[in-house]
């Protein structure tokens, strides 16, 4: 069967032949430099002079005239120890190895540095989901190859990564030893990002509430993943200054604005300098702690529309009318017991 395989490969490498990368038809393209050419060319000349065969291809090429282009490489007779069975050429070269049984195959496909991708050819099916459990790679194609899935795990073992990511469920992966004995190791990253426009003061969003605001991002991030709302644990914003009508608990009213289910919840935190920094801190902190593995998180405030507040009295049962204060500038009240030295007056601009 091995022969049958190459022979179908070496006459399907001579069909590919190097074209326009603009040309619609083109299906091997050019590699990235002359330099990458050399490298892939020294590889082949690597492989020939470690004993493997080549079946097909093996040389430098043109395209009408010019361009970097390597043929599509065929090798036979490849063993494990040769440096193009051990190497990532980066090229379009293909090294063959045969095996005697399934055993063997996982054995050679496991002791290679890297993990980033494998694929099976069987017709049965039992045998190619248990292969595919047994080989250290990140994804593991069955009958098929180079297709992407985006709500799917990506990413890599060994040299090729160290986790697979995107997908809604990608924050959670198995960690093992070469038996597969292992546990599940929560990690945060981020699966969607965006923003709507940043406005200046007073300018054309000046008359947009934050939570409008905010909503209109949940709602496109939502969209944009494919994540299931109702897996959503919590939606987390920060926003500096919550004074006024539209900025109490703008997570909250951001998540119901954008449709998502009444039983997601929503926190506003406020840092004032640094609030949607710690909202995304604070949903990766969950996700490590295991409380949860999908989040929005993120900073939202119109400044613009910080309202005047009106100061509660020092002293109980005061007649004197309270004096206002203007929240624009965010917040600079402190308590008068604090040290001069920890607090910013709001009658004077901070100091820079």
């Amino acid at each position: 069967m091995k022969d049958q395989v190459v022979e179908q490969l070496a006459e399907r490498a001579k069909k590919l032949v190097p074209g326009d990368p603009f040309d619609k038809n083109t299906r091997l393209g050019a590699v990235v430099s002359k330099k990458q050419q050399e490298t892939v060319l020294g590889y082949i000349d690597k492989g020939k002079s470690e004993g493997a065969s080549v079946v097909a291809g093996g040389n430098a090429a043109k395209v009408n005239g010019k361009g970097y282009f390597v043929e599509a490489t065929i090798f036979d007779g490849v063993k494990p120890e040769m440096t193009i069975s051990r190497e990532e050429i980066f090229g379009p070269v293909l090294a063959v190895l045969a095996f005697d049984d399934v055993e063997e195959a996982v054995h050679l496909a496991n002791q290679s540095m890297y993990g980033l991708a494998a694929g099976i050819w069987t017709r049965d099916i039992s045998k190619a989901h248990r292969v595919a459990h047994a080989i250290r790679a990140g994804t593991v194609w069955i009958n098929t190859y180079n297709i992407y899935d985006p709500a799917a795990p990506f990413g890599g073992y060994k040299q090729s990564g160290f986790r697979p990511r995107s997908g809604p469920d990608g924050a959670g992966w198995v960690s093992g030893d070469e038996d597969g004995v292992g546990g599940v190791v929560t990690d945060a990253f981020i699966t969607t990002a965006l923003r709507t426009p940043v406005g200046r003061a007073g300018g054309a969003l000046a008359e947009v509430r934050a939570d409008d605001l905010a909503a209109i991002a949940v709602k496109a991030v939502v969209e944009r993943s494919g994540i299931p709302p109702a897996r959503i644990e919590d939606v987390i914003f920060g926003c500096t200054n919550q004074a006024g009508e539209d900025n109490r608990n703008v997570a909250r009213m951001a998540a119901l604005l954008a449709g998502l289910p009444v039983e997601v919840p929503g926190q506003t935190v406020n840092r004032l300098c640094g609030s949607g920094l710690q909202a995304v801190i604070s949903a990766a902190q969950a996700i490590r702690a295991g409380e949860g593995s999908v989040f929005i998180a993120g900073g939202v405030e119109n400044m613009t529309r910080a309202p005047y507040v009106m100061l509660k009295s020092g002293a109980p049962w005061n007649r004197t009318p309270p004096p206002m204060a203007d929240s624009t500038v965010g917040w600079r009240f402190t308590n008068p017991r604090m040290k001069k030295e920890w607090t910013i007056s709001s009658a004077k601009p901070p100091r820079r």
